[in-house]
């Protein structure tokens, strides 16, 4: 019980640590997403919620759906396959990430996946181009 309580406050205070160096890191250099840590945004510990998540959207085959946020790709794979022979478009507003996740489909050569650098408030799409719009652990970067 002793060793139990002993991990978990070691893994609550290495949260506290990482969140106050982000918080450091964003008043110097203010990013949405600091670059440091996209890594951490594929990690398996985040994964964890994962399926439970894409089941409970109940998107359907041959949809064409909206990822907002799409980042590092967490879930652009899963709802792509989810929804073929559909269309998941992603945005993100960061130039890294955008760029990280074209890599990552062109060398994974998905033709259902298109990744565009856009502002969630100023969609260069047209009205009703998609049949639905997701945004999943987005709203904690905002």
């Amino acid at each position: 019980m002793k060793r139990k309580l002993t991990n978990t406050v070691l893994i609550g205070c290495a949260l506290f640590v990482a969140q106050l160096a982000v918080r450091i890191y964003l008043y110097f250099r203010p990013h949405i997403t600091p670059p440091f840590v996209m890594p951490l945004l594929n990690h398996s510990l985040r994964r964890w919620y994962h399926r439970h998540t894409l089941q409970s959207l109940a998107l359907q085959h041959g949809q064409r759906v909206l990822e907002i946020g799409g980042g590092t790709g967490v879930f652009t794979f899963d709802l792509a396959a989810q929804i073929a022979p559909g269309l998941l478009c992603t945005i993100d507003l960061q130039a890294p990430m955008v760029h990280r996740l074209a890599r990552q489909v062109d060398r994974a050569e998905r033709s259902n996946i298109a990744v565009v650098r856009a502002d969630a408030q100023a969609l260069p799409f047209r009205r009703h181009s998609f049949d639905a719009a997701i945004m999943i652990a987005v709203l904690p970067m905002i």
